[in-house]
C-alpha cells in the first residue's frame, strides 16, 4: 500500500494550487482516483495495521474533499492556512452593518408562515439569501486573492451566517410544503 502523507495541505493532496477557485470536475475525478487506490474495503484482507492506516487514509481523503467541495469550508481553510481565525465568532460583532441585515432577514424568515402566500414568500426569501451568498463568495474570492485576509474573513464570518440561514429557510419551507 501507498501511504498518503497526512500532513499535506488539502490542496496538495488533490495537486491543486492554494486558490480559492477549483475545478469541480478535476476534483471529483482526482477523488475516485485516490479512493480507488485507499478505500479501506480493498485492504479488509490485510492485517490491522494496513486497514487502521486505509481507513486513517481515507478518512483524510473525505475530510478534504468536503472541504475543498464547499465554497465556505474552503474559503475557512484558507484562512486557517494563512493563520487567520475563520472561525467568525469575533468578526461579526463589529460588523452593524450585517447585523443589521441579520435581523432584518431573521425577522423575514420568521414571517414567511404567515404571508398570504407562504409559498411564494420562502421562495423569494431563498433566492435572496442565495444571491447574498453568491455575492459573498465573489468578494471573498477577490478579497483573498488580493491578500485581503481582514476583508476575507469578515466576508466568510457573512457566509457562515447565509448558509446557516438557507438551512433554516430550507426547514421552514419543508413544514411549510407538508414533505
Amino acid at each position: 500500500m501507498g501511504v498518503l502523507g497526512l500532513e499535506k495541505s488539502f490542496f496538495e493532496l488533490f495537486d491543486f494550487d492554494a486558490e480559492y477557485a477549483v475545478d469541480y470536475v478535476e476534483l471529483d475525478r482526482r477523488y475516485r482516483l485516490l479512493q480507488q487506490e485507499f478505500h479501506p474495503d480493498r485492504f479488509a484482507a490485510e492485517g490491522d495495521r494496513e486497514q487502521r492506516v486505509a481507513l486513517q487514509m481515507s478518512a483524510f481523503i473525505n475530510e478534504a474533499y468536503d472541504t475543498l467541495k464547499s465554497p465556505l469550508k474552503r474559503a475557512q481553510y484558507l484562512l486557517k492556512l494563512a493563520g487567520k481565525d475563520a472561525s467568525g465568532e469575533n468578526t461579526t460583532n463589529h460588523d452593524g452593518e450585517f447585523l443589521m441585515q441579520q435581523i432584518m432577514l431573521r425577522e423575514q424568515l420568521e414571517e414567511v408562515s404567515e404571508a398570504p402566500d407562504a409559498e411564494v414568500a420562502i421562495e423569494e426569501l431563498r433566492e435572496s439569501v442565495e444571491q447574498n451568498y453568491e455575492q459573498m463568495i465573489e468578494g471573498f474570492s477577490t478579497a483573498y486573492s488580493k491578500g485581503d485576509y481582514t476583508r476575507a474573513t469578515l466576508l466568510v464570518a457573512r457566509m457562515q451566517f447565509l448558509f446557516k440561514l438557507l438551512i433554516e429557510v430550507e426547514r421552514v419551507e419543508e413544514r411549510l410544503l407538508d414533505y
